[in-house]
Parts: structure tokens; C-alpha cells; sequence
């Protein structure tokens, strides 16, 4: 094909199938179903559910340490599923600046 080798068609083939897959992303961010976005990223997309977070998940997180994921784990055994990000306040481990750091990272549904 074209006298290309075969290494260069696999890179042109890569190069082409990334330019596919971002159109396609552009157009699903643009789109919209029944006036709402098909494909809509928010803050929130990237954030971590405290109250769905296992262990290994908690301590993948910057700022979770092993005993601090187990001190949010403990709180939720004893108190239920937290009710608002501020009440990782409550946590043991888990101080103003700590918890400054982590509401960027962690959410509550």
C-alpha cells in the first residue's frame, strides 16, 4: 500500500483510529438528547463515593493513608453511610486541612 512498510501503516492506522475516537467524543459532548447532554463530564466524574469506596480504593486516593482508610470505614460501621461530605469532618484522622484536601477528591450521594 502505497510502499509504506508495515510499520508505518500500523502507525498511520493508530493515528487515524485516535482521530476517530476523538471526533466521536466531540460530538457525544456536544450532542444532546431530549435537551440534555448526551455525554456530560462535571466535576463529580473523577470524585470517589466515601460511601462506596472499599479499602484498596480509599488508600489509592493521595492523602489516604491505610489507618485513615480504615478510620472512615469504622465510621461508616458505627454511624451508616455519611450524609454529607462535611461529615468526614467527624472521622478520626480527619482534620481541617485534611478534610480540605480530601472534599476535592471524595463525594457524597
Amino acid at each position: 500500500m502505497f510502499g509504506l512498510t508495515r510499520q508505518e501503516r500500523q502507525a498511520l492506522l493508530f493515528i487515524a483510529a485516535i482521530g476517530f475516537i476523538s471526533i466521536c467524543v466531540r460530538f457525544g459532548l456536544q450532542m444532546r438528547v431530549r435537551g440534555r447532554p448526551f455525554l456530560a463530564l462535571s466535576a463529580d466524574t473523577f470524585k470517589v463515593d466515601v460511601n462506596e469506596a472499599g479499602l484498596a480504593q480509599l488508600t489509592d486516593i493521595a492523602g489516604i493513608s491505610k489507618g485513615l482508610a480504615k478510620n472512615i470505614l469504622a465510621y461508616r460501621a458505627a454511624h451508616g453511610p455519611l450524609r454529607s461530605i462535611e461529615e468526614l469532618q467527624e472521622v478520626k484522622g480527619v482534620g481541617e486541612q485534611r478534610y480540605n484536601q480530601l472534599k476535592e477528591v471524595l463525594l457524597v450521594r
